[in-house]
Parts: C-alpha cells; sequence; structure tokens
C-alpha cells in the first residue's frame, strides 16, 4: 500500500513525488551550463518524468515540434515552465 501526500488540491503518491523531485535534482545537477533549447521526447521523459510529459500533451500545455521526420522534440523553456507550475509553491500550504 503505498503512502499519499494530500496537499490542499491534490493527492500525490509519495513515491511520484520522490519521483518528481530525484528527476528534477538529478537534471539540475548534471547540467552545469545553460539547458539546450530543445529536448528531444527521450530526454523529456528522463528528466521529467514520462506520465508528466504525456499529461502535458494531453492537457494541451505542451505543443511537441518537429525538426526531423518522425522525430519528436519540445522547446526547453516549456517543459521548465509547466514542470515548475506543476509542483505545489508555499503559498498552496
Amino acid at each position: 500500500m503505498s503512502q499519499i501526500i494530500r496537499f490542499q488540491n491534490i493527492d500525490i503518491p509519495y513515491e511520484r513525488l520522490i519521483d518528481d523531485i530525484a528527476r528534477r535534482v538529478s537534471y539540475y545537477m548534471t547540467s552545469n551550463q545553460t539547458p539546450p533549447p530543445i529536448l528531444s521526447q527521450r530526454q523529456a521523459y528522463r528528466y521529467f518524468g514520462r506520465a508528466n510529459v504525456q499529461k502535458w500533451i494531453q492537457s494541451g500545455k505542451l505543443l511537441p515540434i518537429s525538426r526531423t521526420k518522425g522525430k519528436i522534440s519540445y522547446k526547453t523553456a516549456d517543459i521548465l515552465k509547466l514542470s515548475d507550475s506543476s509542483l505545489p509553491s508555499n503559498n498552496d500550504r
């Protein structure tokens, strides 16, 4: 049975919260320079979680771009903006 962390307007499984935080910390710790302006779909999934990226796409908040045929990419700035807004802020407590 997994634990659920309850925020004011959302319930998040503990494991998912820890995984999401670990991905973001890992991403920021390994990037000593500014991130590339474009992330491949694989990079987006790795850094921000496949479920998050798919959720943002399905809700229309993230639009994929195509640089070459068959390759899906995303603007890094768009993903960072969405990842920041998906975590509860101190004001939400």
